[in-house]
């Protein structure tokens, strides 16, 4: 294998392998190599096969740095990874438990957990920062933060409601407030 990453000009020495043909072997052994250590290295973090194989495809060569740096975003960007899984794959590669990247996670989580499970566009925010506390076991003023944060950067939606503040995921938020319009305008048609 050292010919071939390494001195594929000796290729060339094989007959029937020109200059070009030996460097079309040097170049798809060295994406093969790479494509085999994203494999690995995915795999030894407990993601299955096909899996791995949607999240190598989608990240491509920056896959292991990527999920270095956040492996939450596999929450947002590939289909079979939830916020558990990330949250172990986290633990795996040394994030630490107070990280932004998973406090912010488990605001999502948490709030898509209302909607899918039990139907609510929208949790009050003191219910959703117990959940939260609850599920990750972080300090309820980090939870805070991080929600502040999430709203300034118009990652979810708060408003307050009969005295009562609520966050939304802007994605519900937007919804909710389109079919309630939609609502208005077909009472006042009647």
């Amino acid at each position: 294998f050292d010919v071939i990453e390494n001195n594929f000009i000796n290729l060339t020495k094989v007959s029937g392998i020109s200059k070009r043909l030996a460097s079309n072997i040097n170049k798809t052994f060295i994406k093969l190599n790479k494509s085999r250590n994203i494999m690995i290295y995915l795999q030894s973090l407990d993601i299955t096969p096909a899996c791995a194989a949607r999240i190598q495809k989608y990240y491509g060569e920056d896959t292991i740095n990527l999920i270095n740096i956040n492996p939450y975003r596999l929450t947002d960007e590939i289909w079979g990874i939830g916020f558990k899984k990330a949250d172990e794959i986290a633990k795996n590669i040394g994030i630490e438990k107070d990280s932004e990247f998973r406090i912010q996670a488990a605001i999502k989580f948490c709030l898509n957990q209302a909607s899918e499970v039990g139907g609510h566009t929208f949790l009050p925010e003191e219910i959703l920062i117990s959940n939260i506390s609850e599920l990750i076991d972080i300090e309820q003023n980090l939870i805070q933060e991080n929600i502040n944060n999430m709203c300034e950067k118009n990652l979810i939606y708060r408003e307050k409601i009969n005295n009562q503040t609520v966050d939304y995921i802007n994605f519900y938020y937007h919804i909710e407030k389109y079919i309630s319009q939609k609502i208005l305008i077909l009472n006042q048609k009647k």
